[in-house]
Formats: C-alpha cells, sequence, structure tokens
C-alpha cells in the first residue's frame, strides 16, 4: 500500500506534462520541435523596444506585427500592417532572388512577386494591408540596397 501512496504524484505529474503541451500550444513545440518561435506586436514603437532584432525598414505607423524567426540564425520573416511607403534611403526596388524561409499565414508568396525592396539584408514585398519582410535576402539583392 505504502508504494502506491508514493507512485500517485509521480502518475499525476507524468499525466499532467503532455495536457501541459497541448494547452501552450505552439510556444513550447515551436522552439524545439522546428527551431523557431513567433512573437506579436501592437505596434512599431514596441518592437523596436521589445524585440531584438534588427529591421529597420519597419515603417512607423506599423500595427499588428507579426514574427517568426530562428531560434539558431538571424533568419526571420515579418508581417504588419502600415499605410506608409517604405523608406527610399533605406529601401531600393530589384529584381527578387530570395523568398522567407518561414511562412506566415494570410500573407501573400514571394514567389508571386518579380521585383521587392532591398532594405539591408531584407528582401521586402507590398501587401493588402501593408509590408511582407524576410532576412536573410539574397546578396545579390542586399548589394543593390541603398544601406548596407
Amino acid at each position: 500500500m505504502n508504494k502506491l501512496r508514493h507512485r500517485a504524484p509521480f502518475v499525476a505529474l507524468v499525466s499532467a506534462i503532455p495536457l501541459a503541451i497541448v494547452l501552450s500550444g505552439c510556444s513550447v513545440v515551436d522552439p524545439i520541435a522546428h527551431k523557431m518561435r513567433s512573437s506579436s506586436y501592437e505596434s512599431a514603437a514596441l518592437v523596436a523596444d521589445r524585440w531584438e532584432g534588427e529591421a529597420a525598414w519597419i515603417p512607423s505607423d506599423a500595427a499588428d506585427v507579426e514574427i517568426r524567426e530562428s531560434t539558431t540564425d538571424d533568419t526571420a520573416v515579418i508581417a504588419l500592417a502600415s499605410g506608409a511607403d517604405l523608406d527610399p534611403a533605406l529601401c531600393g526596388v530589384v529584381t527578387r532572388q530570395s523568398a522567407p524561409a518561414y511562412q506566415i499565414e494570410g500573407t501573400p508568396s514571394a514567389y508571386d512577386a518579380s521585383e521587392v525592396y532591398a532594405c539591408g539584408n531584407w528582401a521586402v514585398m507590398p501587401t493588402e494591408d501593408g509590408w511582407l519582410g524576410w532576412t536573410p535576402n539574397h546578396p545579390d539583392e542586399a548589394k543593390q540596397s541603398p544601406t548596407p
């Protein structure tokens, strides 16, 4: 009888682990299984304040910012809502030679674009309500960017 009483907490703990994973959703699975993490920000100001990455091309009016990024390197994709044009001092139109490593639901396929904006090491294309950007872009795209 004593052995069963000591096993009960262990069995309860082991049974709770799958439930915790299911309830936490992708926030636990993605970084481990896919080596990717997701984050969302309400505004460009929050991205600048809280995100550890760098994307100078993000317009100041950006809202509903979704980021998918690698946990092992600098690969990332950003989708955002914005009515602003990209800064021509940062971004220039080039022939598209790259595509994002991650997909964000509701964004267009980069393969449908023949041209993108090269913004340093980011490639950026217009979406219905804003912009979709990814890094790294192709080295030839980056070479044509107004900014290094």
